[in-house]
């Protein structure tokens, strides 16, 4: 009767993930900035072979400094070769990841701590808001957690494997190479990974044959990430120069001080590093008893602490603790019964109630939690801003509606570019880093476009051959003056 309970709650909890990957799935986030720099690379690759942006009519650029990789790339190159090149293939693939990842973090828990801790991990993912608000969009967040988590089922395999441990070894480092390269974030893997490997190693889990295998398995997404994304000229160091300073922060000191008091002070926050502490006591637990700390878990909270640390030094968007948040919450449930069972030893407590606690505590903290991620998820969250909307059916009616001979300028507005089916147009894009594109303003100057579309926030008369046409969804639509 158990099991089949167990069936039935897994069989939901994915069903409330499928129904909050699709529902208002082309509206909900809505398409945003950095969404618009993939969409468009990805389908310059899949229409014309060239994994750039078109800044003028004709001309397609590569962007190297792009804060995806191919492991999102290329795949969505090929969706949009089979299905077509919109917004709602696109996202339709991200919903497959999202589906992908969860089935992937359940199977893992499964393995490590059964079949009622991997349903405890399933709910607590499937109901929480950032999974959507993240993996919705066409961004890189959740296919790199699906790399990793791939990545530690394989790990976890080629521990356990009496046979075919160099194949999963070397598959874990395919799916850890290629995790690292879907976004810079995911570069902290690296480290956690060595201290895994220390691990393993010390322990004698696997011999050095093994071990250096996956090394050099892992090696080589890297290094083709080098060759298709940086050129010949780019190195490793001047890669990493790069993607140290993502929000451009000057003064890292008072930032950091401020980003470690909001990890203590926000109720986002708030919620990771309890739940981060929650699980360093119950390693604690587990170190002091004597009792091993699976390579594994070693690596997954190292990488939490990794990502948590790389925080504290940006301009403290929360969308940084995104990995982190979601990693914690897959070992929560085991890591509850831990620190659980420990203070139910006390002697403080009488027979009944540690029963009582035993029983009752983790299950009541992991419903109150889905509970409350449900209805984040579906009235209070970056997701749930966007339902009832229609930007993105705005934009896609306005240019269906618009003649394929009319020119536009989309001046750093890349997630509005991506609706325009034609290639008759112009673009200029002011990302964290550097202007891209800059050399075709002067098409603006000498009025060629018909039509310019930027954030109202950003109109100020400065186009002197251009009248404001109209406002819409935070965006002004500039129209060429006739006679100009």
């Amino acid at each position: 009767m158990i099991l089949k309970s167990k069936k039935w709650l897994t069989v939901v909890f994915f069903g409330v993930a499928l129904f909050f990957s699709c529902y208002q799935l082309t509206e909900a986030p809505g398409v945003w900035y950095d969404e618009g720099f993939y969409f468009q690379t990805a389908a310059n690759l899949a229409d014309h072979g060239i994994a750039g942006m078109q800044f003028a009519p004709d001309t397609i650029e590569k962007i190297p400094r792009l804060t995806v990789g191919y492991p999102l790339i290329y795949p969505l190159a090929l969706w949009f070769k089979i299905f077509g090149v919109d917004i709602l293939a696109g996202r339709s693939l991200m919903v497959i990841m999202i589906m992908g990842f969860l089935f992937a973090s359940y199977i893992f828990a499964k393995k490590l701590f059964g079949p009622t801790m991997a349903v405890g991990t399933l709910a607590l993912l499937s109901t929480l808001p950032t999974i959507y608000g993240n993996g919705k969009s066409i961004l890189g967040e959740v296919p790199g957690l699906l790399y990793m988590v791939v990545f530690f089922l394989c790990f976890n395999l080629a521990l356990s494997a009496d046979t075919r441990r160099k194949f999963w070894m070397i598959m874990a480092g395919v799916f850890a190479g290629l995790c690292v390269v879907t976004k810079p974030i995911f570069l902290v893997l690296i480290p956690a990974i060595a201290v895994g490997l220390f691990v393993v190693i010390r322990r004698r889990n696997l011999c050095l044959s093994d071990v250096v295998m996956g090394v050099v398995a892992g090696i080589i997404p890297i290094l083709v990430w080098f060759m298709v994304q940086f050129g010949p000229g780019a190195t490793f160091h001047s890669i990493l120069a790069y993607y140290a300073n993502p929000s451009d922060v000057v003064d890292i000191t008072n930032t950091m001080l401020k980003n470690i008091i909001s990890l203590f002070s926000d109720v986002s926050t708030l919620y990771l590093s309890i739940v981060t502490l929650i699980w360093i006591a119950a390693v604690w637990v587990r170190v002091k008893e004597k009792k091993q700390i699976r390579p594994e878990e070693v690596i997954a909270l190292t990488f939490t602490l990794l990502i948590i640390a790389a925080f504290t030094r940006t301009a403290g968007w929360y969308r940084y603790l995104f990995e982190a948040q979601v990693v914690s919450l897959i070992f929560l449930p085991n890591a509850l019964v831990v620190v659980i069972q420990k203070i139910s030893e006390l002697k403080v407590l009488s027979r009944p109630a540690i029963m009582k606690i035993m029983k009752l505590a983790v299950p009541t903290v992991i419903t109150v939690l889905v509970i409350l991620g449900a209805y984040q998820t579906l009235f209070h969250s970056w997701v749930a801003q966007a339902y009832g909307t229609h930007k993105t059916a705005f934009w896609e009616e306005y240019f269906s509606a618009l003649p394929m001979s009319t020119s536009v300028f989309f001046y750093d507005t890349p997630e509005v570019a991506l609706f325009d089916k034609s290639s008759n147009y112009y673009q200029y894009l002011q990302p964290a880093g550097g202007d891209i594109g800059g050399k075709e303003l002067v098409a603006i100057d000498k009025g060629l476009p018909d039509l310019i579309v930027m954030k109202a926030a950003a109109w100020h008369k400065q186009f002197p051959l251009y009248i404001s046409e109209k406002d819409v969804y935070k965006y002004t639509i500039l129209r060429k003056i006739k006679g100009t």
